[in-house]
């Protein structure tokens, strides 16, 4: 069986991704590196800010000229519109826009789960100081989608008012059923807002398709861009249900009160951004789509479903990320016996360049498998985690 991206070159990805040609780069999922490309436009924008100035008519022109850009491309990634994207800083920012935006009353409630990330997790507790009831549903590492959309219709009641979920989960790798839990909870008047950070990069998106409500996305993940960058997503008709909680919108009506900043997404973002960072997204997102995410989304799942097979039938070892390629993506997360998972990721990065990162709730080691790491990468985890459980038996 061969488990590799087929219809991508890989040698030639790698070739303009630096880090591959020294370390074993298996923490995407944190934060993906650069191709060059990326690094080649930062470096011009920054160049040209230095020698004409970065408030010049010049520069002031390219920053036009790089921010419809940016908004475009994001556009084309999600499926959306350009008046339905805000260009913001991280994953965060964007849940933080969105659950400050919308118009709570105390005894409403909000929907999570106990896997998330602690941007969701914690982001959507916080609104416990409205007043606002969160109920926190269990999630297991693999849960199964007919569980997870038994749970979330157990859960629904007459006051909740939004889900907020990661499209794919941190922990594990878990392909939530994004589409089938906006269709459950609309009828019923309920909004979904998803963290994108592990998804975008990793599959093709649909928003429109999907349904969702609110979508918030990194640029520094798995489309491989520079870090304090990355975007919101807010569909069309649900911009004038919300209100954002920065001074942008005031400054912005009081310089041009006759521009209705309303009707886009660029409502919520604040006045000043590094036109290099949005150079270096926009180039990330340029290379992504050229590779394909189609063959992107294949070859992750390939490169995964062999190391977590390979594991699996390794003496003890647990994988605590889902087996079924339907819920399946480029993340493995497996237990090691007898070490704690923290240990296990400095050992290998210190014996074998192998990056990875424990994820602390499940006491794993966490690997990240994108379509520039190759099947002989794999193979390089596999027999380094054998090596430490011969040290420990």
């Amino acid at each position: 069986m061969h488990f590799g991206c087929t219809l991508i070159d890989v040698a030639e990805i790698r070739a303009q991704i630096p880090v591959c040609q020294r370390v074993t780069y298996l923490n995407t999922g944190w934060s993906g590196p650069s191709p060059r490309p990326v690094l080649d436009v930062m470096e011009g924008q920054l160049e040209l800010e230095s020698a004409e100035g970065p408030a010049s008519p010049r520069a002031l022109e390219v920053s036009h000229e790089i921010d419809a850009e940016a908004r475009s491309e994001v556009a084309a990634l999600l499926g959306a519109s350009v008046g339905e994207i805000a260009l913001l800083q991280n994953t965060t920012e964007g849940i933080s826009v969105i659950l400050n935006a919308l118009h709570w009353e105390p005894g409403d409630e909000a929907i999570t789960f106990g896997l998330e990330h602690p941007a969701v997790l914690m982001s959507t507790r916080s609104l416990e100081r409205k007043g606002v009831t969160v109920k926190v549903l269990e999630l297991g590492p693999s849960e199964a989608a007919e569980s997870i959309l038994a749970g979330l219709r157990s859960a629904l009641g007459p006051r909740t008012r939004l889900i907020c979920l990661s499209h794919v989960q941190y922990a594990s790798g878990l392909r939530m059923p994004l589409a089938d839990i906006c269709h459950l909870v609309h009828p019923v008047g309920v909004a979904v807002l998803a963290d994108g950070a592990q998804a975008a990069g990793q599959m093709p998106l649909d928003l429109p398709a999907l349904g969702v409500d609110f979508y918030s996305m990194p640029g520094q993940k798995w489309l491989l861009g520079p870090d304090g960058v990355g975007a919101l997503y807010v569909r069309g008709d649900r911009l004038r249900t919300l209100e954002p909680r920065n001074p942008y919108l005031t400054l912005r009506r009081g310089t041009d009160p006759s521009v209705d900043f309303s009707e886009t997404s660029r409502r919520f973002e604040l006045s000043t951004s590094s036109m290099a960072l949005r150079a270096g997204f926009t180039e990330a997102i340029r290379f992504i789509q050229a590779a394909g995410l189609d063959q992107i989304q294949t070859g992750n799942r390939n490169l995964a479903t062999r190391l977590k097979h390979e594991l699996d039938s390794l003496p003890g070892v647990t994988v605590a990320s889902p087996m079924d390629p339907a819920a399946s993506t480029g993340l493995v997360t497996v237990r090691l016996p007898g070490v704690a998972a923290p240990d296990a990721v400095r050992t290998l990065w210190a014996r074998e360049r192998i990056a990875a990162r424990s994820i602390d709730e499940l006491d794993a080691i966490r690997f990240s498998c994108h379509f520039f790491n190759t099947e002989e990468e794999i193979d390089h985890v596999v027999t380094a985690l054998q090596t430490i459980l011969r040290k420990v038996r």
